[in-house]
């Protein structure tokens, strides 16, 4: 097992207390494995990924507890906290740790785990040429390297991702770009250390349907060929089952089921999950017909109901769903749901 969270809690502060986007979220991941996280936004997808990265903002947000765990280390005390007010030399001392935990976490973070951001054109640096912010990764992590090795570094990864004239390309702003294009420089960017895990978080936002075919085929292209474990976060159930071989479903900042995705699909146990499967079009539905929909909406994380986060949306809502929180429970092989219906 490369990757494994086990009960992990992140926390906002708000103007209206302290909220949790991330609520008690286990997941493991294996070696060369593609796993697939989907969900409506708000949901805590994206905030699971900058957890594992460490970058969640600070001092607005917090992982109160939980465990993640890369290669068998927990790396959650790596990623710091804010210093209590104390004497001057434990305060010396405790900064000194910091940095040296930090400096570890630097180690990880782009070296080992690599992330590809939902938009590739606030991601990139508008008033740098692609080529400084390619040879950035190599002066971060690779500083033994001269700036004609990092330069050829460069220009060899960008012809991975696909792009033909990637001397030419080095030499250019985003602006200058298309989306794919800019999404391209963003995966060669995030492989170019060869890391273990890499986190696509909606890797095809914006980008036209033929684009997204493209660049999924990439990212499954280069899995294999640097034989990467994949975290691939969505809202598009279609792009779970074409490249994924697990995913989980999250509602309101928790796991709602996690299974194989064949599994999954075939037999849905959680009512969310089966309310996704049906609302999304089929050939068999009579045409221009309307499809089935989850009635209301996904409630505020101040406002999130008490017990399952789903109750006030489940058709089949029980009275213990509004009094207690559903706990995960495992009715089949490999094949876990945290719902009052399999008690």
């Amino acid at each position: 097992m490369i990757l494994k969270l086990s009960n992990l809690v992140v926390s906002f502060e708000t103007e209206s207390g302290r909220v949790r986007a991330v609520d008690g979220v286990s997941f493991s991941l294996k070696e060369g494995q593609t796993l697939g996280i989907v969900g409506e936004s708000g949901c805590g997808k994206s905030v699971t990924a900058l957890s594992i990265m460490g970058l969640l903002p600070k001092p607005f947000s917090k992982i109160e507890s939980g465990v993640i765990e890369f290669k068998g280390r927990d790396i959650v005390p790596l990623m710091g906290s804010q210093t209590k007010r104390s004497s001057k030399n434990a305060k010396e001392k405790k900064e000194k740790s910091k940095k040296e935990k930090s400096d570890e976490m630097q180690k990880i973070r782009g070296r080992k785990i690599s992330m590809i951001f939902q938009e590739p054109m606030t991601a990139l640096n508008p008033v740098h040429k692609i080529g400084s912010q390619m040879n950035e990764v190599y002066q971060l992590h690779f500083p033994q390297m001269n700036r004609a090795d990092m330069d050829r570094a460069s220009i060899e990864m960008l012809y991975q991702v696909g792009i033909a004239t990637p001397q030419k390309l080095m030499q250019q702003y985003p602006h200058q770009l298309s989306g794919g294009m800019r999404q391209r420089v963003m995966i060669a960017m995030a492989l170019s250390s060869k890391p273990d895990i890499l986190i696509a978080d909606e890797p095809t936002t914006a980008l036209d349907v033929t684009v997204q075919a493209q660049i999924l085929e990439l990212i499954g292209d280069l899995k294999n060929r640097f034989s990467m474990s994949v975290i691939l976060i969505t809202h598009d159930l279609g792009v779970i089952a074409e490249n994924c071989e697990q995913a989980i479903v999250m509602y309101g900042g928790r796991v709602a089921e996690r299974a194989g995705v064949v599994d999954l699909f075939d037999n849905p146990l959680h009512p969310y999950t089966q309310g996704l499967l049906k609302s999304i079009p089929t050939l068999n539905q009579i045409p221009k017909s309307t499809l089935p929909t989850i009635k209301g909406r996904v409630p505020s994380l101040e406002d999130m109901p008490s017990g399952c986060r789903f109750s006030n949306r489940c058709e089949r809502v029980m009275d213990i769903c509004r009094a207690s929180v559903p706990i995960e429970l495992n009715p089949k092989d490999d094949h876990f749901v945290a719902c009052h219906l399999f008690r």
